[in-house]
């Protein structure tokens, strides 16, 4: 990607140490990721910046930056954002969640289902192997 020249409208950073750049250009923000920390001082507010740019993995990515009017403009701290956790379930409630799956396979394993519901057991076990071959990724034929 070709080096662009930005006009910094306002900064921010996200719950993850990234700053997130608004330029005057408008499109979407742009990222400056947190291990590029020595260059969060070149965007402060009507700074203009150049960006140069780099791929990794087909994915570009701010790489460095330079000042296009010369000297470095006053530092402006971002303004820091939360990233909302997710809630975390305990192991007994994650046990609790999915442990149904174990019972059914012992119940196909041992036949027991065949002898409780003689009309929907081959449904069942049909939907069972097909849901375990989306999750663990096996074709079950």
């Amino acid at each position: 990607m070709d080096n662009t020249i930005i006009t910094v409208e306002s900064t921010k950073l996200d719950g993850y140490g990234n700053l997130m750049v608004t330029h005057k250009g408008g499109g979407k923000d742009i990222k400056i990721g947190e291990k590029r920390k020595q260059l969060f001082a070149f965007f402060s507010e009507g700074a203009a910046v150049e960006l140069i740019w780099d791929s990794f993995k087909n994915r570009d990515y701010v790489a460095d930056a330079k000042l296009v009017e010369g000297s470095l403009p006053a530092p402006k701290q971002p303004i820091k954002t939360e990233a909302t956790p997710k809630p975390q379930k305990t192991r007994e409630q994650e046990i609790a969640e999915h442990v149904w799956w174990k019972e059914l396979g012992n119940r196909i394993g041992d036949g027991s289902l065949e002898k409780d519901y003689p009309n929907k057991a081959v449904m069942i076990k049909h939907e069972y192997y097909k849901k375990m071959s989306e999750v663990i990724g096996v074709s079950f034929k």
